[in-house]
C-alpha cells in the first residue's frame, strides 16, 4: 500500500532524531523529547490503527527543572487518577499523533531552555508556534490593503485578536450540600468569586474545556466565524475563542484570521456582535458548564453588565488598555519607592530573545515587582523597627517582624 513519505507535524517536516514539544493534550501537555521512530499509517509497521502516522518519542530525562518534572508528575496522576512518580512512567516510548508534536528546530538556545523550566514557559511559546507558524491548507486572495487595528499580514491571512475580561467561581459541592446552599446558591455570588491568581492555578482545566467546546461545537476550520452576520463572514476566515494570561489577569482570547480587512464600521460590528455571544451565546453555555477541579467545581463567566468592568478589544486597544494600567502602575510604585533610601543602581536586564511571547515576558515581570516589593516591605519595616528603638544591641536574625500574628496560648484569647 502507498504511503506519504514525509510526516508532517504542526509546524513542518518530523524526522527521527527530532526534538519536538507535544501540543496542548491533557497530561502530555508540552513536554519535551526526542522521535526515536515513526511507523508509517499503511505499513506493516503501522499496528494501532490511528488514522496518521504513529511518531514513537522518548520525552523522558531531557533536562527538565525540578518544578516541570513536578507539574509533569502531578498533570499525569491527575489524567490517570492515581499516585505514581515520574520515574514510574512509561514515558521513554509514548505513541503520539503528528499534529500534535511542534519541532523544535529553529529555537533558539534561551527559548529551549524556557521551556524546560515551567509549564507557563513551555504554554507560551507553543502558543505563539501554533498561531503563527502552523502551514494553512487554504488560501485565499493575499491582502494588500493595511489591515485594522494594527494587525500583521501574515502570508495570506490577516491575524487579529478580540479580548475580554474573565471572572471566576469555585463551588465546593460536598461541603454546600451539607450546609444546603447547593441547590439554593446563586453560582455567580460574590462570596464564590476567587481571584485571577487562584484561577491561573486551573489554567489546564480551563484550557480543556474550550477545548472540548470547541471540538464538541464547532466548526473545525472556521469556528465561531459562521454564526457571524453575512457581511462579516465574507471577510472572517476562522475565529476561534481561547484563554490568555497578559500580566497578572486571565482573557478570553479570540483569535481571528481574515480575508480581507475590516472597516471600522464592520470592527464596531463585530465587536458587537461577539459581545453578544458572550453573554447569550456561546458564552453562556460555557459558562453555565462547572469545570471538574479535584473536589470542586469551576464556573468561568464570559460576561458581565458592569460596563466599568466589561470590554471587548481589538489587539491594538487592548495593548493601549494594558500599556495604561502599566503607566498607572509604575506612577503608584514609584511615589511608593521614592520615600526609600537610594540605593545602587540596578543593572539593566539582558535583552530577550525577540521570539518570546508576551506570556512569558509577563511572567518574569511580575516575579521582579513581587521582588521588588519584598524589598520595599523589608526597607519600611526595618525603617520602623529602628524609629521605636527595637532594632538596638540585636541581630538581623533577631528582630522581628511587627507583621507576624502573635501565637495564641493554650486556653488563651488574643
Amino acid at each position: 500500500m502507498a504511503y506519504d513519505s514525509v510526516t508532517t507535524g504542526i509546524n513542518g517536516a518530523l524526522r527521527v532524531g527530532d526534538t519536538v514539544i507535544s501540543a496542548n493534550m491533557a497530561g502530555y501537555a508540552y513536554l519535551v523529547g526526542k522521535v526515536i521512530d515513526i511507523q508509517k499509517r499503511g505499513s506493516k509497521e503501522h499496528e494501532t490503527g490511528n488514522p496518521a502516522d504513529d511518531v514513537h518519542v522518548n520525552f523522558y530525562d531531557v533536562g527538565y527543572s525540578k518544578l516541570r518534572l513536578k507539574e509533569i508528575e502531578t498533570a499525569l496522576n491527575k489524567m490517570y487518577g492515581d499516585d505514581e512518580s515520574i520515574e514510574d512512567r512509561a514515558l521513554d516510548d509514548v505513541i503520539m499523533p503528528p499534529d500534535s508534536l511542534i519541532n523544535t528546530a529553529g529555537f533558539t538556545r534561551e527559548e529551549l531552555k524556557a521551556i524546560l523550566e515551567s509549564k507557563e514557559s513551555a504554554a507560551a511559546l507553543c502558543e505563539c508556534v501554533i498561531y503563527e507558524r502552523t502551514p494553512k491548507t487554504e488560501a485565499p486572495a493575499p491582502v494588500t490593503q493595511e489591515p485594522f487595528g494594527g494587525s500583521a499580514t501574515v502570508g495570506a491571512m490577516t491575524k487579529e485578536c478580540l479580548f475580554s475580561p474573565l471572572q471566576f467561581y469555585l463551588h465546593n459541592p460536598k461541603e454546600e450540600q451539607k450546609t444546603g446552599e447547593y441547590w439554593k446558591a446563586d453560582i455567580y455570588d460574590d462570596e464564590y468569586r476567587i481571584t485571577d491568581e487562584a484561577a491561573f492555578g486551573y489554567l489546564d482545566a480551563i484550557e480543556l474545556a474550550i477545548l472540548r467546546e470547541r471540538e464538541k461545537n464547532l466548526d473545525k476550520t472556521h469556528g465561531m466565524a459562521e454564526y457571524l452576520p453575512d457581511e462579516l463572514r465574507k471577510k472572517v476566515w476562522s475565529m476561534f475563542p481561547c484563554v490568555e494570561c497578559h500580566g497578572d489577569r486571565l482573557y478570553c482570547v479570540t483569535k481571528l484570521e481574515l480575508t480581507a480587512p475590516l472597516t471600522p464600521e464592520e470592527t464596531a460590528l463585530l465587536k458587537d456582535d461577539w459581545s453578544g455571544q458572550l453573554s447569550d451565546g456561546w458564552g453562556e453555555g460555557f459558562t453555565q458548564r462547572e469545570i471538574k477541579v479535584s473536589d470542586e467545581e469551576l464556573y468561568v463567566s464570559t460576561w458581565t453588565s458592569d460596563k466599568s468592568v466589561f470590554f471587548v478589544d481589538t489587539q491594538a486597544e487592548f495593548d493601549r488598555r494594558i500599556e495604561k494600567a502599566s503607566d498607572i502602575q509604575d506612577a503608584t510604585r514609584d511615589t511608593a519607592l521614592s520615600a526609600l533610601p537610594s540605593e545602587p543602581p540596578q543593572a539593566a536586564p539582558a535583552k530577550t530573545n525577540e521570539n518570546y511571547t508576551s506570556v512569558l515576558e509577563c511572567i518574569r515581570k511580575d516575579k521582579a515587582e513581587k521582588q521588588e516589593k519584598r524589598t520595599y516591605q523589608k526597607v519600611a519595616g526595618e525603617k520602623q523597627a529602628k524609629k521605636d528603638g527595637k532594632q538596638k544591641g540585636k541581630s538581623s536574625s533577631e528582630r522581628k517582624n511587627p507583621n507576624k500574628p502573635k501565637r495564641k496560648k493554650k486556653g488563651e484569647e488574643l
